[in-house]
């Protein structure tokens, strides 16, 4: 393993590392209001709860007109129900994500300022290159489950609503365009314009919703588990130096022995 060198050059550009690291789950947790509002001005507060608002009736714009699409829709056979099924359980998860995500803003808050802690602390130029490593595969894995779940699902939305369905009319079959998602036609008429842009519209920015709720958490494992084991590959090298230290027979440092220990409790709170 590569050992780090005792008189690597000091650097102080923390704050820009710190940044780099967690940049990737700000970008998907402030649209969503999870991201933890810290020393903000009041404007970016009301803003917060403006968004929190906001997500809050795009997923229920979802779960309820589907709902009633799926139980009380007596045009729909039960094949067609079943399949609606699907994006109806994916919301109601996606909910129950949001929540716990809501419920967890100051543990997320406590992590951020953990990492913020570490990154301050290094002062070597070998444990910045480990820690900015860890940081460039997590932010990879951010950025990647992130396109990658979105384009895939607004791929889907915007094809459905390119394609006609078959509804029944005064007992004639005629063609309309398809939504996204199952919507229940008694509580705004999709089949006229502009009420299909508008119910079409806001089951995209639904499935946004939804998509970074999943794709945050991911995000926040990648990010948060990749920084300890940066931290973990910083306490190993730490170990090896020791180690070698007493082989070589040279004073045994009890101070260093203490900053080991403090770290490794560090890493695993």
């Amino acid at each position: 393993m590569k050992k780090f060198s005792q008189n690597s050059p000091i650097i102080f550009n923390y704050i820009e590392n710190m940044e780099y690291s967690i940049q990737p789950i700000r970008w998907l947790l402030k649209p969503i209001s999870v991201w933890p509002v810290m020393d903000s001005s009041i404007t970016e507060k009301i803003s917060s709860v403006i968004l929190l608002i906001a997500c809050i009736f795009l997923i229920i714009s979802i779960l309820v007109p589907c709902a009633l699409a799926i139980f009380l829709d007596e045009t729909k056979d039960v094949n067609m129900k079943i399949r609606d099924f699907g994006p109806l359980s994916n919301w109601m998860l996606a909910s129950f994500k949001y929540t716990s995500l809501l419920i967890h803003v100051g543990d997320i808050r406590q992590c951020i300022k953990h990492i913020e802690t570490d990154w301050r602390a290094i002062t070597k130029f070998e444990e910045q290159k480990v820690m900015l490593r860890n940081a460039r595969i997590g932010r990879f894995i951010a950025i990647f489950s992130a396109v990658f779940m979105h384009s895939g699902v607004f791929s889907y939305s915007i094809f459905r609503g390119m394609t006609l369905g078959e509804s029944i009319v005064k007992g004639n079959n005629a063609s309309e365009r398809s939504l996204p998602f199952a919507f229940y036609n008694k509580i705004l008429d999709t089949t006229t314009s502009p009420m299909y842009e508008i119910v079409f519209t806001i089951q995209c920015l639904s499935t946004f919703v939804v998509n970074s709720v999943t794709v945050s958490a991911c995000c926040l494992t990648s990010v948060f588990v990749l920084h300890a084991c940066g931290q973990l590959k910083i306490l190993m090298s730490l170990l090896d130096s020791l180690i070698n230290e007493r082989n070589k027979k040279t004073d045994f440092s009890q101070q260093k022995f203490a900053i080991i220990v403090e770290h490794h409790l560090r890493v695993l709170r």
